[in-house]
């Protein structure tokens, strides 16, 4: 009698045996590979031998080019190329090239600083500056031979010609000089009560030293000062005219007036017309409010604003004429408007009527 789980017994020993013998086989062929990978083989005689011959014919082969590339370097140098070949020599070319551009720009900088620093940098600053005494020439109202001596605190002095000086270069003595001066040109409209900025009394008692100046707009300033050596570019060109630059004029007393004691004037320049037949003064006005649009109106006549300044001038400089120059910077668009020129003649009624009796009163009242 056979049971189910003998029949399956007897199977399983039959596949145990043939199992065995191939594990046995494994075991065997694992022993020889670990053999061999782990013991060192010696290279045999044949390979060692082409080894040798390999290392011989690269050694030879480097010499062999070694000497090529020192015959070629030698036939370079005899021909005198360069060893960097085209594009070194291109490169060094372009290097001398910027080496000299770079030189030249150098030299035109440094004289164009140099130009800079003597035409626009201060000589002198406020603190070095102790007095200043004005002397008045004995010649009736003629400012050419009037002079301003001044005092520093190191102890040097000397004596300054006003009209020579200039605005932004002499800053710090125009500036103690004009602060001698009565009133200028500029306040003249303010002494007749027209001005836009101040009124006579405002300005009465910042004379008398009763009121501080009204804080004015620096960055409209520094934009005027920017704008002005173009717009005397623009004028010179406009009219052929010749420029020269002036400084600070100043009106001294007269026998019977003693009223008109120290008033002054900075006109923007001496003008002498293309054919000398005639001279002049020059005053630019940049137009701050007006810098943003793209074309200047037409002026047929001095706006009322700048005239009592205009006419102060012309008396105090004595000339017979004035250019006022309106301008603003010139926009993209071709061939618009930027700036225009109106001769302003001299009034010598206004002056003698109008103008100077206004002026004597403001100054009594200065120094009452």
């Amino acid at each position: 009698m056979s049971y189910p789980w003998n029949d399956r017994a007897s199977r399983g020993l039959k596949n145990t045996g043939l199992l065995l013998p191939i594990f046995l086989l494994l075991v065997l062929f694992h022993g020889h590979a670990t053999e061999a990978l782990t013991s060192p083989r010696q290279p045999s005689n044949q390979l060692v031998s082409h080894r040798a011959s390999l290392s011989e014919l690269s050694a030879t082969t480097s010499t062999t080019t070694a000497s090529a590339a020192e015959e070629l370097e030698e036939w370079k140098k005899t021909l005198g190329v360069s060893t960097g070949g085209r594009r070194q020599r291109r490169r060094q070319k372009r290097k001398s090239k910027a080496a000299t551009a770079g030189s030249s720009d150098g030299n035109k900088s440094s004289s164009k600083s140099t130009k800079s620093s003597n035409d626009e940098e201060p000589t002198l600053s406020s603190e070095e500056i102790q007095s200043v005494t004005l002397l008045p020439n004995n010649n009736d109202n003629d400012d050419n031979n009037f002079m301003a001596h001044i005092q520093l605190h190191n102890g040097t002095q000397f004596t300054v010609h006003p009209p020579s000086l200039h605005q932004r270069r002499d800053q710090a003595v125009w500036l103690a000089v004009r602060k001698q001066v009565n009133v200028t040109a500029s306040e003249f409209s303010a002494v007749l009560d027209k001005s836009f900025f101040t009124s006579r009394e405002k300005l009465l008692h910042i004379k008398q030293g009763l009121a501080s100046p009204a804080p004015f707009n620096k960055q409209a300033c520094d934009w005027g000062l920017r704008m002005e050596p173009k717009a005397l570019d623009a004028y010179r060109k406009a009219t052929g005219n010749t420029v020269h630059e002036t400084g600070l004029h100043i009106a001294t007393s007269t026998a019977n007036d003693e009223t008109l004691y120290y008033l002054g004037a900075s006109p923007d320049g001496l003008v002498t017309t293309n054919d000398t037949s005639s001279e002049g003064l020059l005053e630019i006005k940049s137009l701050w409010g007006r810098r943003h649009q793209k074309e200047l109106p037409k002026f047929e006549h001095c706006p009322n604003r700048f005239y009592a300044q205009i006419q102060g001038q012309l008396a105090i400089c004595d000339k017979e004429w004035c250019d006022l120059m309106l301008y603003i910077p010139p926009r993209p668009q071709a061939k618009r408007r930027h700036y225009g020129i109106v001769r302003v003649p001299r009034n010598r009624e206004y002056w003698e009527t109008e103008l100077k009796p206004a002026l004597q009163a403001f100054v009594r009242e200065i120094h009452e």
